[in-house]
């Protein structure tokens, strides 16, 4: 992250927020795809081996099909899962700038791993015509892909989990030791657990609902498929719910916000109406909830998403501010030293003899020394500068090594605009008193 902050300058509110928006669309355009392909990679591995143990047409197909429709092509890989998360941490590498605590490397790792998951995962799909020749090299593929993904989560989702743990950030330097953390652990198995319930979703809305990719449902390979699909998705949403209470019972309490239980309540009963509908699939081959499914599972994702937003926002919202009260204070640095606020602000004598008197006052005088200078000494190299007086109003330097440093005012722009009219006013009409 060090390196990212000599390139990254501090942001606005309105940035902040465009972000904070930007980091909801990135996460779900990201993670219901990553999902897929996790989930996906590993059904078509494991029934690739099963086939080769013992020869099933089925398996075979199931495993080709599998593999062919949640990788669609390299440039949606591209673009699905590695741009996505790239956006993602180059907005976190923004919103935890100056913040000592390694997320942001934690979640370069995770760039790096995906890439080369994915890297692995399209050589497992691209030599499945090869896969008789050459089965080890072709499955190992699916195999280190598999490890690559789950291992680069691990550390995403672990490190972003960190920012729950101020008090921990001094000591996490190695994503090792992110496996200590129950709070990371819990939502890992949260979201390995989603990750599989909708890659059953997304069999039974692809292979059954999708036309690019929809087979003949009245044969028995469908049959297999459907009933797949249905069980897949039916157990991993059993078990989501448990997940849920258990990261909410470990997760710090300073996280615990009256909208996170709220928000738990929906996702979970969301996922009890899902398992209603899967149920009566189940029972009924003629119901065909495919498509509602999938895209409930998507709500819960996005749901998810933003529950996590809120708990891991309200951790660093003070650092948020920092960021926008140092973005204001050197947009307003800017705009005086090129003579801006000078043609913008409002520049009144009224308030200018109002700053001059409640502030200005208690360390100056025209005519005489106080605790700064006689201003009559000092004010005339800046006659006809008037922008270089607001910038050193704006920005106090140390000149006279016989005063002390004048403290920096908190001043808006239009009272400094004013002040420094009304004492180059006073200056030039040789007013002496104050």
């Amino acid at each position: 992250m060090d390196f990212l902050n000599n390139y990254i300058l501090s942001a606005t509110s309105e940035h902040i927020a465009l972000l904070k928006y930007l980091l909801i669309l990135m996460f779900l355009i990201h993670l219901p795809f990553i999902g897929m392909i996790i989930g996906g990679t590993l059904f078509s591995v494991i029934f690739n081996i099963l086939d080769k143990i013992k020869p099933n047409r089925t398996y075979l197909n199931f495993s080709k099909d599998l593999i062919n429709i949640v990788a669609v092509n390299r440039s949606t890989g591209v673009i699905l899962g590695i741009v996505p998360l790239l956006v993602i941490t180059l907005i976190y590498a923004q919103m935890l700038y100056t913040l000592q605590l390694q997320t942001v490397n934690f979640l370069i790792y995770s760039v790096i791993m995906v890439s080369l998951g994915f890297l692995m995962f399209y050589v497992y799909k691209y030599t499945f015509s090869k896969r008789e020749d050459k089965f080890f090299f072709h499955i190992l593929h699916g195999i280190l892909g598999i490890f690559l993904f789950c291992g680069a989560y691990f550390i995403f989702i672990g490190g972003l989990s960190l920012l729950l743990e101020p008090g921990e950030w001094e000591f996490i330097k190695n994503p090792v030791y992110l496996g200590l953390y129950l709070n990371g652990i819990t939502k890992y198995l949260l979201f390995v657990l989603s990750s599989l319930a909708i890659t059953g979703g997304s069999i039974l809305f692809f292979f059954f609902n999708w036309q690019e990719t929809k087979i003949d449902s009245s044969s028995d390979y469908a049959r297999f498929v459907r009933n797949f699909g249905i069980v897949t998705a039916l157990v991993f949403t059993l078990l989501q719910p448990i997940a849920i209470l258990w990261n909410l019972i470990v997760m710090p309490e300073t996280a615990l916000l009256p909208s996170i239980f709220s928000y738990s309540a929906i996702i979970i009963f969301l996922l009890l109406f899902i398992t209603y509908m899967l149920y009566a699939m189940l029972k009924n081959a003629e119901k065909k909830f495919g498509t509602r499914i999938f895209f409930l599972f998507l709500l819960t994702f996005l749901i998810t998403i933003l529950n996590d937003q809120v708990t891991s926002g309200n951790s660093i919202k003070e650092q948020l501010l920092l960021l926008t009260y140092k973005a204001d204070e050197m947009k307003n640095e800017l705009k005086i030293k090129r003579g801006i606020v000078s043609g913008t602000a409002e520049v009144s004598e009224k308030i200018g003899a109002s700053v001059f008197s409640r502030i200005c006052s208690q360390c100056h005088r025209f005519d005489r020394r106080l605790v700064g200078p006689s201003l009559s000494s000092v004010l005339p190299k800046y006659e006809n500068k008037e922008e270089e007086l607001m910038a050193f109003i704006h920005s106090p330097s140390k000149i006279n090594p016989g005063y002390p440093l004048m403290p920096k005012l908190a001043l808006k722009e239009e009272e400094i605009a004013s002040v420094a009219r009304y004492v180059l006013k006073r200056l030039k009409s040789m007013s002496p008193s104050p």
